[in-house]
């Protein structure tokens, strides 16, 4: 069977014909949407939006918060921990008020920055952790270790024992918050402040709706 001319003809006819129809149908649901769009209220849903920043904010830093303390929470069993840093030593690297997350390694090595239990020249432990740099390993596997801003090393070797892990994350200034959060003035304007204002707001927005 040949294809002719009037075949190619009604061809390109019925093509144009579906795109014209897809275009009307196009312009249709475009002219609609546009409609709404003008139909809006902008200067309302934009009031009630810097409204809500405030109360945006606190939900998402409680919610952090919350989140910080779980994982507090499952940290021993899972070896990974945070701890504030609330002194010098280790300056620049770790500014006091920093946050670190350490997580246990298979490996530690000379430059690596390690949370450790520290122990008396007795062996005794103190109770203390340590965030140090490891600046050498001696040949029976312990390491040496420095804070970077003190000018001597650590007065006793670091056994793998001590180790709770190596420093994979730091962020600066949030450990002020948990310094803060665990004492009475610090918890009332960090914690119980934040969810005061909000259960009084979700008080007055029941209210305003039985109404």
């Amino acid at each position: 069977m040949k294809y002719t001319a009037d075949d190619l003809f009604l061809d390109e006819t019925d093509l144009e014909f579906i795109f014209i129809k897809a275009r009307k149908k196009i312009n249709k649901y475009s002219k609609k949407i546009f409609s709404k769009l003008i139909d809006i209220d902008y200067y309302y849903y934009t009031i009630k939006i810097l409204q809500n920043i405030p109360e945006a904010f606190l939900i998402t830093y409680l919610g952090f918060f919350a989140t910080f303390n779980l994982l507090r929470y499952t940290e021993t069993s899972y070896g990974n921990r945070f701890y504030t840093i609330v002194t010098p030593s280790m300056y620049p690297e770790i500014k006091p008020g920093s946050l670190i997350y350490s997580s246990p390694s298979r490996n530690y090595k000379k430059g690596d920055i390690i949370s450790y239990v520290e122990k008396t020249p007795q062996g005794i432990e103190t109770g203390k952790i340590l965030t140090h740099r490891i600046i050498d390993q001696l040949p029976d596997g312990s390491f040496i270790t420095k804070g970077d801003a003190n000018k001597d090393a650590d007065p006793k070797p670091v056994v793998l024992s001590q180790i709770d892990g190596k420093v994979i994350k730091i962020i600066p200034n949030i450990g002020y918050i948990e310094i803060l959060s665990k004492t009475l003035p610090g918890f009332l304007i960090i914690i119980v402040a934040p969810c005061a204002f909000l259960i009084v707001r979700q008080i007055k927005i029941i209210r305003s709706n039985i109404k």
